[in-house]
């Protein structure tokens, strides 16, 4: 054993220092590779160096679109990425024309089989059943030209985001212009929109012509240039029902990434935030957000929103203990309420609730007051009805 140690001694010692030799040179490579800002800047880079070898080239016009959304997501920087999604937008119609140009030539079966892009396989998701189509691996060798749903979909996106653009740099008709992408590139959207139901094309169009989203003017007048912008993107990708993105960038703003928050803006931003992941169905964080925005933000201008997403909250739950606190979060939200359309919800659901209370007195003299001041506001036909049944009731 002391022989076979002797000779084992120097060669464990010699591993043992060529270990550490790499792990240093490990570690010094991983200290030189790029993170963050630098390695965003260096991706920016390399992708500009790739589309100007070839700008109408194959792949082009992905890299267009993400160097748009990188300066619009990341950097809250409008102009440079609408410079992207206008080089984007030229790319698809110069590939338009080269894919009839294509079209003509003969392809060998096997070629043909290998560039093949995958099915446009479905998924449902969002409050229209939206129509995911399968995403493209990186290592995925196809001919891009010939992938019609691939191309549609690139058109059908850049459309939507140069039309959010156009709407922030205050373009109405060109905004509303560039939007028709959604129902001329998607097949599912057009027939949403052709039978009467929600989808997203239309909540684009009623949104850019009132000239608000979600966020109210008084809400959006809270925030200016770069922290405007993230607001007003983060609405957007709610309507257009992109969960995942709405909530990165509003939990971006609300924790704030992009820059310090007044109290006002604190309230708004996770008021957003509990908005979106409520959607996303993770009810006990939401709740979580508003009580606490309820318990210290009091007096701000989005209070009384928050008073009313309470009492909903409440009213979801069961038995007379909810339905009194309901009643409350609504009382509440009227006192503060000084927005026309949170005033009508405010007092809509504060006699509703009044109503399910039993105190029907209350309940009839709130709705005839609120049908004096909004004759033709949102509630007006259901209020009618129910002071009807009431009044029939009280015989």
């Amino acid at each position: 054993f002391k022989k076979y140690n002797k000779k084992m001694l120097p060669r464990v010692a010699d591993e043992y220092k060529n270990a550490l030799a790499n792990a240093d040179e490990m570690l010094k490579a991983m200290k030189d590779v790029p993170l963050g800002k630098k390695a965003a800047e260096l991706a920016v880079a390399q992708l500009n160096k790739f589309i100007a070898r070839d700008e109408y080239g194959l792949y082009r016009g992905e890299g267009m679109q993400m160097l748009g959304d990188y300066f619009l997501e990341t950097c809250l920087d409008l102009d440079n990425a609408f410079i992207n999604y206008i080089r984007c937008s030229k790319w698809l119609a110069k590939v338009s024309k080269v894919k009839k140009a294509i079209d003509s030539y003969r392809v060998p079966d096997k070629a043909r089989e290998v560039t093949a892009p995958p099915p446009a396989a479905k998924r449902l998701t969002g409050w229209s059943l939206w129509i995911e189509k399968t995403p493209l691996k990186p290592d995925q060798v196809i001919n891009r030209l010939n992938c019609q749903w691939y191309l549609n979909a690139l058109r059908a996106r850049n459309g939507k985001i140069l039309s959010l653009c156009y709407f922030m740099k205050g373009e109405l008709e060109k905004a509303l212009e560039e939007v028709k992408a959604v129902i001329r590139y998607e097949p599912f959207e057009k027939k949403l929109y052709d039978s009467g139901q929600v989808n997203s094309y239309r909540r684009l169009v009623v949104d850019y012509k009132k000239g608000w989203m979600l966020c109210k003017p008084f809400e959006i007048a809270l925030f200016n240039k770069k922290l405007k912008t993230a607001v007003m993107l983060g609405d957007f990708y709610y309507e257009i029902e992109d969960e995942e993105k709405c909530f990165k960038i509003r939990n971006a703003l609300a924790e704030g990434k992009y820059g310090k928050l007044n109290r006002e803006q604190i309230a708004s931003a996770h008021y957003r935030v509990a908005e979106i992941i409520f959607r996303m169905f993770k009810i006990e964080e939401a709740k979580k957000i508003i009580k606490d925005l309820a318990e210290n933000y009091t007096g701000t201008l989005i209070y009384p929103q928050v008073m009313i997403a309470l009492g909903n909250l409440y009213i979801a739950g069961e038995g007379d203990e909810n339905l009194k606190m309901a009643v409350k979060c609504y009382e509440k939200s009227l006192k503060f309420a000084k927005d026309d359309d949170i005033r009508q919800c405010a007092m809509y659901y504060l006699a509703t609730s009044y109503r399910k209370s039993e105190r029907i007195k209350d309940a009839l003299k709130l709705y005839e007051k609120q049908l004096q001041e909004y004759p033709d506001g949102w509630f007006s036909n259901s209020i009618k009805t129910y002071m009807s049944i009431l009044k029939e009731r009280k015989k």
